[in-house]
């Protein structure tokens, strides 16, 4: 599970982070309340029920002061399914059906299964990411703080509330919204390590049906 835990580390926090250094805020921004500006994403997304897109990762590791590029696919069909696909640099995929979690890669060939309702952190872990890629921020903001960065296109930064325990590995998350509202176009992630995360999605489709290939785990099969 080499690669497992850096996957769901990512979707875990998409759903937190504060913008406490972000400046840049328009006059829309300071006039609008935080609840009316998630309450009008929040229906945007609402009707989002398929998401399938590209996406580009790009990690910079603080320590060794380098960068490393992934590259693959995702899919989610709310409320249940989502799907990790890794191409490059090796291939990986992580595909969570219902209660079952599956990951395989290239260099094992194996494939793991867990099932989340035995394992607790792992299903708040999806609870969050479904409530994230749903649209469904009234519940996130019952646990996390959030700053609205600008609004032309939307930026939300977020940060897990004093106390959560979070903040101990994150130091905020930076979304940037398509211009539509309809769904994200970049995900900045930074560690309380120093390290950061910046995930670029492209071609973005939304509520077209799934091919029943992105819900398997081992490619052909």
């Amino acid at each position: 599970m080499r690669l497992f835990a850096g996957v769901i580390f990512v979707f875990v926090t998409v759903a937190l982070a504060l913008g406490q250094n972000e400046t840049k805020r328009s006059g829309d921004a300071k006039a609008a309340s935080h609840k009316e500006i998630l309450e009008r994403l929040e229906a945007k997304l609402s009707g989002v029920r398929t998401v399938q897109a590209d996406f580009v990762q790009k990690k910079r590791l603080a320590m060794f002061r380098r960068e490393m590029t992934i590259e693959g696919r995702l899919a989610v069909e709310n409320p249940e399914r989502i799907a990790w696909h890794v191409d490059k640099p090796v291939r990986y995929s992580l595909v969570i059906v219902g209660p079952e979690l599956s990951q395989w890669d290239e260099d094992t060939d194996r494939v793991q299964t867990m099932r989340l309702d035995k394992n607790p952190s792992f299903k708040a872990a999806f609870q969050q990411m479904t409530a994230w890629f749903s649209g469904r921020y009234a519940s996130l903001r019952e646990r996390y703080d959030v700053a609205i960065a600008q609004t032309d296109p939307y930026v939300l930064v977020f940060s897990p509330k004093k106390g959560s325990g979070m903040e101990k590995i994150i130091k905020k998350i930076r979304i940037v919204f398509r211009e539509d509202e309809r769904y994200i176009n970049e995900l900045t992630l930074h560690e309380a390590s120093g390290n950061t995360s910046i995930i670029r999605f492209s071609n973005t489709r939304l509520n077209e049906p799934v091919d029943d290939d992105a819900w398997k785990v081992r490619p052909g099969g």
